[in-house]
């Protein structure tokens, strides 16, 4: 449980320099942003193959961060309800903008 509470943490707020969860948000977001420049049909299915596996690693850090809070763990209401009021999930080219495109 901890192990997978500390990855969820890593994913949504980033850890030392951001790597992981830029690289996370990076490719939700590069599909829609990318659609006209590549026309390589292997490139398309390679992109959208990560940017799913990106979706699931996404769902499931906000699921444990939910099920944390819920079970009695300091998950923060208030914090993760501020990382979604985020510019970088809110703004357009956000990651919720993203999704609904």
């Amino acid at each position: 449980k901890n192990m997978a509470l500390f990855t969820a943490n890593v994913i949504l707020n980033g850890w030392k320099n951001n790597v992981i969860k830029d690289s996370v948000f990076s490719l939700i977001t590069k599909l829609n942003n990318n659609k006209d420049e590549s026309k390589n049909m292997v490139d398309d299915g390679f992109n959208q193959r990560m940017r799913i596996c990106s979706l699931s690693v996404l769902a499931n850090s906000l699921e444990v961060i939910s099920k944390n809070r819920h079970g009695g763990g300091d998950g923060g209401t208030a914090e993760l309800q501020l990382k979604l009021s985020n510019d970088e999930w809110v703004e357009d080219g956000g990651i919720l903008w993203s999704l609904l495109e």
